[in-house]
């Protein structure tokens, strides 16, 4: 055998070919347009001459003010491995330390921002269209990405002035790896979410159908978000050793225990979604062994 075609590419994807064979798959796998001199990518075309997109993104200003950028232009870091969708977080956190002029509260020196609830899919900020030629709707998402932020705060502490202090009575040492933990629970349950929210957006044979799914999808959000909420008052309850602060111990039992109705209400939900039931998503069986 001998070679017979050989590709080269530049940094932005133009193709240079040497050999015999023709064929119309090449640049990041998607089908490159000779005639056109562009990549079509599903939803737009690429021009690999000028690196840019030639059509807005269809989420528009749900992701950027810029419409004519990928995954928030950072690739590296961002993945959008579905399209038009929520991203998945690398985990790695911003450090934010606060003076005395931004004072959290009594008793708090150190907390790792959550993901936001108002960011769960509804009707009001998807948006669902029709594919003339594969005849199914599709969803888009709003394109979000959960970015952790551990926010020190070294004016609640006459002891603690470093984020790598030591926390009193801590299994995991200082402030820092206390919060890194969290950090991991979080970045967790984002990317299972994301990986569930993916297998909701494409091929829906109706506009009906379609906004039911986004219904399915903003349940599937709430069971999320209050599961990382327990997992995260369960690591509190046994690295702080709450079991001798009655007042924590309270407030974490009652945050548990909405946490828990939020998330029975969203599985019950669910289980009257008709296009749950068309499908087989079933959450009944859902466990968690929290406090």
């Amino acid at each position: 055998g001998y070679l017979r075609t050989a590709y080269t590419y530049s940094p932005y994807g133009k193709v240079t070919a040497e050999g015999d064979v023709e064929q119309a798959i090449l640049w990041s796998s998607e089908f490159n347009d000779n005639e056109l001199g562009l990549v079509y990518y599903n939803y737009r075309h690429y021009n690999p001459m000028g690196g840019r997109w030639i059509g807005r993104d269809l989420i528009a200003e749900q992701s950027h003010s810029h419409l004519y950028i990928y995954s928030f232009n950072n690739c590296v870091l961002n993945t959008d491995l579905h399209g038009l969708m929520y991203l998945k977080t690398n985990g790695v956190p911003k450090i934010i330390v606060h003076n005395s002029s931004e004072r959290r509260g009594p008793g708090i020196v150190a907390t790792t921002s959550k993901f936001i609830l108002k960011d769960a899919p509804k009707i009001g900020n998807c948006k669902i269209y029709y594919d003339k030629t594969k005849n199914k709707y599709f969803i888009t998402y709003p394109s979000v990405s959960y970015v952790p932020v551990i926010h020190f705060y070294k004016i609640n502490s006459a002891n603690a002035k470093s984020i790598d202090d030591p926390i009193p009575d801590s299994i995991y040492n200082t402030y820092r790896k206390h919060e890194m933990v969290h950090v991991e629970i979080l970045s967790r349950n984002w990317n299972i979410l994301v990986d569930e929210l993916s297998l909701l957006k494409e091929g829906i044979c109706s506009k009906k159908e379609a906004e039911t799914a986004i219904e399915l999808a903003e349940q599937i959000y709430i069971i999320r978000y209050y599961i990382s909420q327990l997992e995260n008052n369960d690591f509190d309850w046994r690295d702080y050793g709450y079991n001798s602060d009655n007042q924590i111990k309270l407030s974490i039992i009652s945050s548990n225990q909405q946490a828990k109705s939020n998330i029975a209400n969203a599985i019950s939900k669910i289980s009257s979604n008709s296009y749950a039931q068309k499908n087989g998503y079933d959450y009944s069986s859902l466990r968690y062994e929290l406090i």
